[in-house]
């Protein structure tokens, strides 16, 4: 019984021990400033890659007509799920114009 309680004590010190090891490695990150102009670079590309995309979502999500409430809701579901997936990519692609911006401006 004790044998069994050892164990049960040691994998929780386990999982806090891969947490600590996590964090640390975030501590070891650079922590600098971005500059105002690759940031001012990057959010006008996101927003404006953002609105041409709503006005094409827009668009899609008119055309479809929910006959039923199945295919309905399936109109709804799947183009919301696509939505949410290309705004992170969008974000990413604002990010990565910032870097690069950054870069060759230096």
């Amino acid at each position: 019984m004790a044998a069994e309680r050892a164990e049960l004590q040691r994998v929780p010190e386990a999982g806090l021990s891969v947490v600590r090891r996590g964090g640390d490695r975030l501590l070891e990150l650079p922590i600098r400033g971005v500059p105002t102009k690759a940031a001012l670079a990057g959010a006008v590309t996101a927003s404006i890659v953002f609105e041409l995309t709503r006005v094409a979502y827009a668009a899609v999500t008119g055309v479809l007509s929910p006959a039923t409430i199945y295919t309905g809701t399936l109109y709804t579901i799947v183009p919301v799920v696509f939505w949410v997936y290309y705004a992170a990519i969008i974000f990413l692609i604002g990010g990565e114009v910032a870097r690069v911006y950054e870069i060759r401006n230096a």
